[in-house]
């Protein structure tokens, strides 16, 4: 009965203009909250840290820009004048940091879902209040990143 409820829960929201990715018996791999342009997000995986920004989020075409920063050795100041971070941008429905792929989907325009990979590699977020990444220490022990589980209640 309840696998049945599924497919018209989805379709509800896509109806609703939220593009949200449902697995059929575990719920979603979407952070818990939409992501506003302009608001970086911290990411954490291994000895990774990352950041991004997401802009011009838009419904039709669903699409979006992002530009991002990454290390790869543990350490978490996000700095451009620092040899060891590297940075970029892209657009479309996939945000790709370097060996990290992180799915997007539009809700509304101007805010859009995150998606945790699946898998095997093991990604935290903490969505932050800030616009800009520059500067930005990801491994500081003031940010609170939460990480997808696939367990079921």
């Amino acid at each position: 009965m309840r696998n049945a409820l599924y497919p018209a829960l989805t379709a509800c929201l896509i109806l609703a203009g939220c593009g949200v990715k449902v697995k059929i018996g575990g719920g979603t791999n979407a952070y818990a909250t939409p992501v506003a342009d302009n608001q970086a997000v911290l990411v954490h995986s291994s000895n990774i840290f990352a950041a991004f920004v997401l802009k011009n989020q838009r419904t039709s075409p669903e699409s979006m820009s992002y530009e991002w920063y990454c290390r790869y050795d543990g350490k978490g100041v996000l700095r451009t004048n620092d040899p060891a971070v590297s940075t970029g941008s892209g657009q479309g429905r996939l945000i790709s940091i370097k060996t990290l792929n992180i799915d997007w989907s539009a809700c509304t325009e101007g805010q859009g879902w995150i998606y945790y990979p699946t898998g095997h590699q093991f990604v935290e977020f903490c969505v932050t209040d800030r616009n800009k990444i520059e500067g930005i220490d990801a491994a500081s022990s003031n940010w609170t990143y939460s990480a997808f589980t696939n367990s079921k209640p």
